[in-house]
Order: structure tokens, then sequence, then C-alpha cells
């Protein structure tokens, strides 16, 4: 076949979906296959491993070879009273094939702690990590708390940061 200006084009025999052949341009056939295999393929592989870890971000986390995956790694407590005793948490998903179990926590005060020494949490779960915390009668403002949870494997430890904003008091100064 010809473009009609003296060139040749060279067509590509491609089967139809009803067992025809049909014939088509070279080009368009390479188009084809490079967004087939550019775009379709990797979204589908994408979409399988999202539904396996459960969502975008583990799966990141899984490829650049992180053994637990934390959406949020910072928490916010805020209106609390003084000398209150709350509780947050931080959603922890195991994105490996094996058990991770978190040790404990080295934190930047002795007012934070988690509610449990050690969790194991199995391969490919997710597990809500129970944070305490103790304001003393004289806190006020907010107060930003480091957390360090110790894992087991690797002699890893993730980073998480806790901000907790305590009230004013009905009787304090303005």
């Amino acid at each position: 076949m010809s473009y009609g200006d003296g060139r040749e084009r060279e067509d590509t025999q491609v089967a139809s979906g009803d067992g025809s052949a049909v014939v088509a341009p070279r080009r368009r056939v390479a188009v084809v296959v490079a967004v087939v295999c550019g775009v379709v393929i990797p979204v589908g592989i994408l979409g399988g491993a999202t539904c396996i870890l459960g969502s975008a971000g583990a799966v990141h986390a899984r490829l650049r070879g992180d053994l637990l995956y934390i959406p949020d790694p910072r928490l916010v407590i805020a209106n609390v009273t003084p000398g209150d005793h709350i509780q947050g948490r931080f959603t922890v998903t195991n994105v490996s094939d094996q058990s991770v179990r978190i040790l404990g926590a080295q934190t930047t005060c002795d007012c934070v702690a988690l509610e449990q020494s050690s969790i194991d949490i199995p391969a490919r779960q997710t597990r809500a990590i129970p944070v305490r915390v103790h304001t003393r009668q004289s806190d006020k403002g907010s107060f930003v708390f480091g957390i360090n949870l110790i894992l087991d494997a690797q002699n890893d430890t993730i980073p998480l940061s806790l901000t907790v904003t305590i009230a004013r008091s009905a009787g304090d100064d303005l």
C-alpha cells in the first residue's frame, strides 16, 4: 500500500475479535502495544496489589522494601483537659509476607506509652496501635511528642509524632 505520494506504507495484519484479520498501519500497532504494555498492564498490576494490601500507599511501601505502612504517622489530639488520661490510635499495616512484632516504643516523654508492651501484626494485616497520654494539671498549650516504634525485624524503628493540645480550664487567666 502507499500513502499516495509515492512512499510505501508497511502494514501489519492484526487479528480482530471475530477471528478475521484486519490490516492496520504498523505505527498504529506499535502505539497500541506501547499503550497496553506501558499503561494497561501496570495499572492492572497496581490495582491487584492494591486489593491485596488495601491502598496505593501500602503498595508503595512494599515496593520500597518497608515492612510496615502507616497512612498517617502524625496523630493530633485536641481539646484535652489538664490532668486527663487520653488515648489515641495509629493504624499500622504489615505489607510484608511475614509476621512483624512491635516490641515497644521509645518516647520523648514518660507521659506517653503504648497500651501493649508488644504487638504482633500478621502478614498483610492491619492493626490499631493504641497510645496513652497522661497530662498534668499544670500542662497548657500544645505539645509534640516523638514516638519510635521498635520492631524485632531488621532492628528497625519507625518514627511517629503525637501532638496534644491542652485546652485552658475555666479558671485560667486569658
